[in-house]
């Protein structure tokens, strides 16, 4: 997927450096634990904001999604997206035998194959006079034949989850949260290590 820019409240952080002598490593751990928390909202939001778009599964999209960590010494961190393109048959889809063969008897007219990719529509595939459902290997898939002959044939494929995730419709919401919560985390963070240097000193 698409890094995310995520802008750190510098006003935030100038607090916690004139509020300790140890403010590199209070700032370190502050942004680490801000950043991870981010990650952890963002990856949680991620999977319900692609099914709310595409007519497809949050487990496809959870599979795919590997996190970086943030750490006091390192503090890059992101959320990556890698997957190839999905065969049709991860979406609804059906054959539909035509109404007018069903209208005129016809008891083995051909079936139009339909699926829906995005919610609110069964979209027809432009190639579903030539599609069809075959089991192969254990597998149902989307078929459909290259050429007159009965093979070769070919698996239908569409969008890869990381191409969802990226889409206008699905990347700007994302990066909205991910900007939100990590400027809520950073001033809890900040607010918490000034809390218990502020008790410390007390003490």
């Amino acid at each position: 997927m698409k890094n995310v820019d995520i802008t750190v409240n510098t006003k935030e952080l100038k607090r916690l450096v004139i509020g300790t002598k140890h403010f590199e490593k209070e700032i370190a751990g502050a942004v680490a634990s801000a950043l991870n928390r981010t990650l952890d909202h963002v990856n949680t939001r991620l999977g319900k904001l692609v099914t709310s778009v595409y007519a497809i599964k949050t487990g496809d999209v959870k599979k795919t999604i590997k996190k970086y960590k943030a750490k006091k010494g390192d503090l890059s961190a992101g959320l990556k997206s890698v997957g190839h393109t999905l065969s049709l048959v991860h979406f609804p889809h059906k054959p539909e035998t035509t109404v007018i063969a069903r209208s005129l008897g016809v008891k083995h007219a051909k079936a139009q194959v339909k699926v829906k990719i995005k919610k609110g529509s069964m979209r027809q595939m432009n190639v579903s006079p030539k599609a069809f459902l075959q089991k192969s290997n254990g597998a149902t898939n989307i078929f459909m034949r290259v050429g007159q002959e009965r093979t070769p044939i070919v698996v239908l494929r569409t969008l890869s989850v990381p191409q969802m995730i990226t889409s206008q419709s699905v990347g700007e919401n994302i990066q909205k949260i991910a900007q939100d919560k990590m400027d809520e985390r950073i001033k809890h963070e900040v607010d918490f290590r000034l809390s218990k240097l502020q008790k410390s000193v007390r003490g």
